[in-house]
């Protein structure tokens, strides 16, 4: 475990290296709603405040351009930095500006200086990052 003084000090490099590249996020939950016959579906929760987050792509693991029944589409795997206090849960997801839909699909454990979530990108729109 990390003394007080180190962890600030992993928060501070943490705020650096995303202030180096940042991205901002208005991450969006999915709520599970109960249907009328019982069953549920995924809805859209409201956005949450705007975040300020580093998208670390990674290059090779599954991604990269696929065939999607109207054509060629891509999906890419990225790694999703946040600062310690950062809201990010499994399911979130958001759409950017070009029409790319990019979904967080994992949380890697808490450290007490940083968020880190593993993201998936699929659009037509897409780089490598």
């Amino acid at each position: 475990m990390l003394s007080e003084s180190e962890l600030e000090v992993n928060k501070g490099l943490t705020h650096w290296f995303i202030q180096m590249d940042p991205t901002t996020v208005s991450l969006v939950p999915r709520l599970r709603q109960k249907g009328s016959s019982g069953g549920h579906k995924w809805v859209n929760g409201s956005p949450r405040s705007p975040q300020e987050v580093k998208m670390i792509p990674q290059a090779g693991v599954l991604g990269g351009i696929q065939t999607a029944e109207d054509g060629l589409s891509r999906r890419f795997d990225f790694v999703l930095l946040a600062e310690w206090d950062a809201i990010v849960v499994i399911g979130d997801h958001w759409v950017d500006d070009d029409g790319n839909t990019w979904v967080v699909e994992s949380l890697d454990p808490y450290n007490g200086y940083e968020v880190k979530a593993g993201v998936k990108a699929y659009g037509k729109a897409l780089g490598d990052g």
